[in-house]
């Protein structure tokens, strides 16, 4: 193989590396979802705690356990380049995970962005300042989870466990454990999702079990 032919894959390799994706990405179109959609559960922080619809709250409270109910489940489109929407199967394809770029200070805390809150909003009708797209980094900050920060598209903010309080906002001084977030595959279209719980219920498998048999790849 000659010098020149070796030089482009290489870079064709390192290209790839750099654009990887730890999940498979779908399309939206009319209100709905493709079919074969694959969804995912989020994860974030030291105690990997699960992302879930925040339904009317102002705020996400991250849960400690899943039995994987469609409010955590979560699916995206887009790219690395111009960001990846994130949808969550309760809240249906008309809303998408947002934040404002503002990052405000939580009283009692240190550091900026634990009291900006990343939350599901309408996605054509975003409030001002709000950014519906999100970038990711790969972070090494967990040695046991392949982890990746995830940020508001075209800045450094990354989402974050803020202090470990289970709820979800960010640390924008930088990004850290409290930052990684984990995918783990669930299914690949909502009915089988029910299904799936819907067996897991009727062998009498222990949630917490559940959970880790369906979730792992």
């Amino acid at each position: 193989m000659n010098k020149k032919l070796t030089l482009t894959l290489l870079a064709g390799l390192l290209a790839g590396a750099a654009t990887a994706q730890p999940f498979q990405t779908t399309t939206v179109a009319d209100g709905q979802f493709a079919s074969g959609t694959a969804w995912y559960t989020m994860r974030i922080g030291n105690a990997q705690k699960y992302l879930t619809d925040n339904g009317t709250a102002s705020s996400m409270t991250l849960k400690a356990a899943s039995t994987l109910e469609d409010a955590d489940l979560w699916c995206f489109t887009g790219d690395a380049t111009n960001g990846y929407k994130i949808y969550n199967t309760q809240a249906g394809a008309t809303k998408v995970l947002a934040s404002t770029t503002s990052m405000t200070t939580k009283p009692g805390y240190g550091g900026t962005g634990g009291s900006t809150y990343p939350t599901l909003q309408t996605a054509a009708s975003l409030p001002s300042g709000y950014v519906g797209a999100w970038d990711l980094a790969k972070s090494n900050k967990l040695s046991d989870v392949d982890g990746y920060f995830v940020k508001i598209h075209g800045t450094n903010y990354a989402m974050n466990d803020f202090g470990g309080i289970g709820t979800l906002a960010f640390w924008a001084e930088g990004m850290d454990a409290g930052s990684t977030v984990s995918f783990e595959l669930v299914s690949s279209t909502q009915p089988t999702v029910r299904s799936l719980r819907a067996t897991l219920t009727a062998l009498g498998t222990p949630s917490g079990k559940a959970t880790r048999s369906a979730a792992s790849r």
